[in-house]
């Protein structure tokens, strides 16, 4: 059976749509601007390897404009821009994790901590299982973010070491 010629040209055209774009072919800039304030679009192509762009388009879309440098400066500063990064290994309740390094007694009293908490607890895991939820989160990027911006707008850049 042969295809009519503008089948074939919208199959291929199709075809060429449907290849996801690799996180180097964008910008932190194309990544601001499609992640508008929804800071989970930045991981366009959803496969959670969040690169220095990817994480560069979080802080800019989860910080108050006014912090936006400051929160690239620290991230950078404090984990080397990597949200695995936990001192010493293995992550909390041990030492400091996450992009903004937090210590674990600093991260249990921010509210995307008592929140992944709460969340679990109505899930019916028990308070034990609920803690050690929510403490693991800590590495992820978007709820990191969030608990520093709060941190800074509760109390100051004087949390962080790095300025």
């Amino acid at each position: 059976m042969k295809l009519p010629k503008a089948t074939i040209i919208s199959a291929a055209l199709a075809a060429t749509l449907l290849v996801p774009v690799s996180a180097d072919a964008l910008t932190t800039k194309q990544l601001v601007k499609k992640a508008g304030s929804n800071p989970r679009r930045c991981d366009h192509d959803r496969n959670h390897r969040w690169g220095q762009t990817e994480l560069k388009c979080v802080i800019i879309v989860v910080m108050p404009h006014r912090w936006e440098r400051w929160g690239l400066r620290v991230a950078k500063c404090e984990s080397g821009g990597d949200h695995y990064v936990a001192d010493p290994p293995p992550t909390p309740p041990y030492g400091a994790a996450g992009l903004f390094q937090f210590l674990p007694s600093t991260w249990r009293t921010t509210p995307q901590y008592k929140a992944l908490y709460r969340a679990a607890r109505r899930r019916g895991s028990s308070p034990s299982r609920a803690r050690r939820y929510a403490a693991r989160k800590v590495g992820d990027p978007v709820v990191n973010t969030r608990a520093a911006r709060w941190l800074v707008q509760t109390s100051g850049p004087s949390q962080w070491t790095c300025r």
